[in-house]
Formats: C-alpha cells, structure tokens, sequence
C-alpha cells in the first residue's frame, strides 16, 4: 500500500496558501475529478476511488506536479545579440532625423 498516497497524505505533503499550513483536501480532490487547465489543455491527478476514499499513485503524483510545474513556467527568453556601437550610432542617427523631420528641427 506504500505505493500510493491518500489524499490527506498529500495535503500533508505541500504548504497551503494564504498563511494556511497544509494544502486543503477539496485542492487535491478538484485536481483528481476536475485538473488543473494549462496553455495545453486539462491536466488531471490520476487515483483510484477505494471505497470512500481516493487513492494515488505516488510515481503518478511526482508525474503530475511536475507536467503542472513545467506549464507554469515561463518559456526561456531567446538571447538577442549585443547591438555593436556602430550599430547603435546608426540608430541614433536615425532616429535623431526621423525627429528632425517631424518637428522641424
């Protein structure tokens, strides 16, 4: 039976919110019955209804809050490349004519 977890034992587990020491029940029970929504669509806690109680695998649960954690990281900023100083006189440049035109300067 050590291979899975109740649900208590998960709340156990994970910290609350909002200054609450552990995680509520109706938090897990929602991710088991309802998931939890991403970008990708509905990722649900898999368990098992034994009797009138829910049970999850453990493999399945560090499965889980994994998929949750990586869709809700941000994606990884593409690095653009170092404008040289050249580049950037020519910039200003512009832009310095761009305003000239404009305003009549």
């Amino acid at each position: 039976m050590s291979d899975y977890l109740t649900v208590r034992e998960i709340c156990n587990r994970l910290p609350g919110s909002r200054g609450a020491r552990h995680l509520n029940p109706a938090t897990v029970t929602r991710w088991i019955l309802s998931g939890v929504s991403t970008p990708s669509g509905r990722i649900r806690l898999p368990a098992t209804r034994v009797g009138s109680r829910w049970l999850i695998p453990e493999a399945e649960f560090g499965k889980f809050l994994r998929t949750v954690t990586e869709h809700a990281l941000p994606e990884p900023a593409v690095p653009t490349p170092p404008i040289t100083t050249s580049e950037s006189h020519r910039r200003a440049d512009a832009a310095s004519r761009q305003l000239a035109a404009k305003y009549g300067i």
